[in-house]
């Protein structure tokens, strides 16, 4: 599908993708929060034909759709995505792995860029454990 591109090209192009999905999920979810009218089913097909064909004549450039996602992050106070690999990569397809390990270096190399390291390096602790208010309050009396 992304064959003729380059490994940014691709990623401008699933960016887009995205923000277009991200756009149409928001008009739905809107949309579901009225009240229904005659036909449920015509008005979920009508809403998805005009946001659809809305959402085909705009663009969505990386800057906006990182605007999105920095947004609702903000609104739940998260900052960091934590995935447990031996959960994550098996839930892949080869094609979705390819193009994680595009994103993975791409993300490094702007790293570089602003002249930060690489790679961080966490300890992260699951908020669910018995000790987790303990460790928390130890990071934030020593910070």
């Amino acid at each position: 599908m992304f064959e003729d591109y380059s490994p940014q090209e691709t990623i401008e192009k699933l960016n887009k993708r995205n923000c277009q999905l991200i756009k149409t999920l928001k008009a739905v979810d809107e949309w579901l929060s009225r009240p229904f009218e005659d036909d449920p089913e015509d008005n979920i097909t009508l809403l998805v034909k005009n946001t659809l064909a809305e959402e085909a004549q705009q663009e969505c450039s990386a800057d906006e759709l990182c605007s999105i996602w920095l947004e609702d992050l903000k609104k739940e106070f998260f900052k960091y995505f934590v995935l447990k690999a031996e959960d994550f990569l098996p839930s892949l397809n080869r094609f979705q792995l390819e193009e994680f390990n595009l994103m993975i270096k791409q993300y490094e190399e702007y790293r570089k860029s602003k002249g930060k390291k690489e790679h961080n390096q966490y300890w992260i602790i699951n908020r669910d454990e018995p000790y987790a208010d303990q460790v928390k309050k130890i990071i934030l009396d020593n910070e």
